[in-house]
């Protein structure tokens, strides 16, 4: 999946990546006109043609997961959170191990501060896939919020090993900073404190 590969190659969370998400969705004349106008067609450049394009695409095909998933992450950078968590959770009824949705909703019960709703979300994605080192580093920030840092640290270990077996050295040692400074100074992490994960 592309927008996974951004994520576990940056070792970033949908927060902060910027990947071009909506071209499949956009008729190739329309592509044509966003390249020829230098526009960047990021994420955190989210507009109304890229929300009316996604929208359009989930009426020609209601039944795809990942167009709700591409809206859900816009939804995210124009910070509707809710709307965000309603497209998530329906890309989960229709894909019940698309392990994507359950982090990415995960995030946004992170953003509103319903924990314990964030925690469960990335337990399930940890049980769908257990490999996937991000998942650790974003239960580990919601663990640290919760105050358990003992566990929060054992999940930035987990994800720091993950990333380093993959060869996601960059990752590793933004990893190891982290714990280094949960063990110090646990007041001092926290999603937008300088880290590259939430």
């Amino acid at each position: 999946m592309i927008i996974r590969s951004f994520l576990v190659s940056l070792g970033l969370i949908i927060l902060s990546i910027q990947p071009g998400f909506a071209f499949d969705y956009i008729s190739r004349s329309s592509k044509q006109e966003f390249f020829d106008s230098k526009q960047n067609f990021f994420m955190a450049h989210v507009n109304p043609a890229v929300m009316k394009a996604i929208k359009e695409a989930i009426k020609e095909d209601p039944n795809d997961p990942e167009r709700y998933l591409q809206r859900g992450l816009a939804y995210n950078h124009l910070q509707k959170y809710d709307k965000a968590i309603d497209d998530f959770t329906h890309v989960i009824e229709l894909d019940p191990n698309n392990v994507d949705a359950y982090n990415f909703r995960g995030t946004m019960y992170f953003r509103l501060g319903q924990y314990d709703k964030a925690l469960a979300d990335y337990n399930k994605a940890i049980k769908i896939d257990p490999e996937y080192a991000l998942l650790y580093f974003n239960r580990g920030y919601v663990k640290a919020e919760l105050g358990n840092i003992e566990s929060a640290i054992a999940d930035f270990e987990k994800g720091a090993s993950l990333a380093k077996e993959q060869g996601n050295l960059n990752t590793y040692q933004q990893a190891q900073n982290v714990i280094e400074k949960l063990k110090v100074s646990p007041e001092s992490i926290s999603p937008g404190s300088g880290n590259n994960y939430h």
